[in-house]
């Protein structure tokens, strides 16, 4: 074989390796525009809840729990940090909290949409971290305070911006924190809550459930209040 002939065979093969690593990526491409489109099509105040005839999983101890622990009423959070609809209801259910932050049980659980928010695994692996050190709240605060911020970076950036949080901020052991951001129990922590959602019919984000049964997302503090008073009655009338 000549070498005009030797060169125009590796052209063809480098051709050819393109033309594959191309067809791959619109590939893949095309099945996160697919997904989505699924999943912005769907409102988060107009949910619906899901199809699947498992419940969520019961709160156990060891979860992240705020406002009232005792109350026989539970609101449960299904969300994602860098969901833009769920940093908006971060700062609704701040103003919940103001009005039944003593009346009423919080838990917040992961759902990270990692196939279009490419950073909401980490920030859950951060928030986690955080809480193995006591601050998960206010990890989880930061993060959504400053979601613009870092929703946009790479990977290794926005994980940079966390590690910078609990070593600047919430002052905890920096070098524990990112030994604990790659381990194998965080993520496991991370997955074990969306897993339970999915099983759960969970499809968009932010999802809630009010005493184990999912509710369509209130739009402002007039709808929770509404939901909240209802189950709060109907919690008193049991007790009697």
């Amino acid at each position: 074989m000549s070498n005009k002939e030797k060169t125009e065979a590796r052209a063809l093969r480098r051709k050819s390796r393109s033309i594959k690593k191309a067809a791959i990526w619109v590939a893949v491409l095309l099945g996160i525009a697919g997904l989505t489109f699924f999943l912005v099509s769907k409102s988060p105040e107009d949910n619906t809840p899901g199809t699947s005839t498992d419940t969520i999983p019961d709160v156990a101890a060891d979860e992240w729990i705020k406002w009232n622990p005792n109350s026989p009423v539970t609101l449960i959070e299904y969300s994602d940090f860098q969901c833009p609809a769920c940093g908006e209801y971060y700062k609704l259910l701040n103003a919940v909290k103001l009005e039944y932050g003593d009346k009423v049980r919080f838990v917040y659980r992961h759902y990270p949409l990692a196939q279009i928010h490419f950073n909401a695994n980490a920030a859950a692996k951060a928030s986690e971290a955080a809480g193995l050190q006591g601050k998960f709240w206010e990890m989880h605060d930061k993060i959504f305070e400053t979601q613009e911020l870092w929703s946009s970076m790479g990977a290794s950036d926005a994980a940079a911006v966390f590690a910078g949080y609990a070593r600047d901020i919430l002052r905890i052991d920096a070098d524990r924190y990112l030994a604990d951001f790659d381990s194998e129990s965080v993520q496991a922590k991370v997955t074990e809550d969306f897993a339970g959602g999915l099983r759960a019919g969970v499809n968009a984000t932010p999802t809630f459930y009010l005493n184990g049964r999912q509710i369509r997302n209130p739009s402002d503090i007039v709808g929770f209040r509404s939901l909240l008073d209802e189950a709060l009655a109907d919690a008193e009338a049991g007790n009697q």
